[in-house]
């Protein structure tokens, strides 16, 4: 219970919607390098927002008197804080940029589970061969 919920926090939808944003400039100009500047910037500010409101309603809990509730809303507001600043922020972008258009390769099985066709990788390019 202790470690799902932060995981589970973790991967919500404002790192869906940076990969997915960042996914369709990709589909339009072919570059990852320029998607992964595009899908931050127009969703840095969403991004942020989320991560305010959670760690105000973590602190907000941190202040009770309940010494148990205080650890885990205290644990939660940085592990919020940690997803924000270092995984978004500092880890995304850079390897998302190094595996190039390797980023946004789908294999045949699980495409088939959304019913989606799979992006097969052309050419004998380097991982990151579209810079």
């Amino acid at each position: 219970m202790s470690v799902a919920f932060p995981i589970g926090l973790s991967i919500d939808d404002d790192d869906v919607s940076i990969l997915t944003r960042s996914h369709k400039d990709y589909d339009v100009n072919g570059s990852t390098d320029k998607a992964v500047v595009v899908g931050i910037s127009r969703t840095r500010g969403p991004v942020t927002s989320a991560a305010l409101i959670l760690l105000l309603a973590f602190g907000s809990l941190a202040s009770g008197p309940e010494t148990t509730i205080t650890i885990v809303a205290t644990g939660l507001a940085a592990g919020t804080l940690l997803d924000a600043t270092v995984l978004r922020g500092l880890l995304v972008p850079p390897l998302t940029m190094l595996f190039g258009r390797w980023i946004w390769w789908l294999p045949r099985m699980p495409a088939g589970v959304p019913r989606m066709e799979p992006s097969l990788p052309t050419g004998a390019e380097s991982v990151a061969g579209d810079r």
